[in-house]
């Protein structure tokens, strides 16, 4: 038998919630989903998307040490359209394992891919702390560096 795989959302921005929703929906069929409007990260998830910019706030990082904390092997994937060179590299050190940049259109099917990755993985992997996840992460944080270098060139060209 498969095991369950769950995820977080959270964020203040509905409409935002039931297009990430939507899209993990389509994406994993089997995913269970959880929604919240408020920056709650309690519970017991295997992935987790966050927003940055909560009620006025931003939270992501305080979010991303929390999780961290409780669930060490999870994924944390921060999605949100104020993500800029400081705040992601605060958000890697924090231990967040990618990032996805609501304005940018390819950054939501590379978050699903990531997504991808370390559910079959975490399935594959009979012990959820074992080398294959721990792979799966580290390949993840490689991608949230390439990211972080994307916005040093881009800004490097202004």
């Amino acid at each position: 038998m498969l095991r369950s795989v769950s995820a977080l959302l959270v964020d203040d921005d509905v409409w935002s919630l039931r297009l990430l929703a939507g899209m993990l929906r389509q994406c994993f069929p089997d995913l269970r989903i959880e929604t919240r409007v408020t920056p709650d990260v309690s519970g017991d998830f295997d992935v987790y998307f966050i927003d940055n910019l909560i009620g006025g706030n931003f939270m992501a990082e305080k979010l991303v040490r929390c999780i961290r904390e409780a669930r060490p092997h999870t994924l944390i994937i921060a999605v949100s359209a104020t993500l800029d060179k400081e705040t992601l590299k605060s958000l890697l050190a924090a231990g967040c394992n990618g990032a996805c940049d609501k304005t940018v259109r390819s950054d939501l099917p590379q978050a699903m891919e990531i997504t991808q990755r370390y559910i079959e993985a975490l399935i594959a992997s009979p012990a959820r702390e074992g080398r294959g996840l721990r792979g799966v992460l580290a390949s993840i944080r490689g991608l949230l560096r390439e990211w972080n270098a994307r916005l040093e060139h881009e800004a490097a060209q202004i």
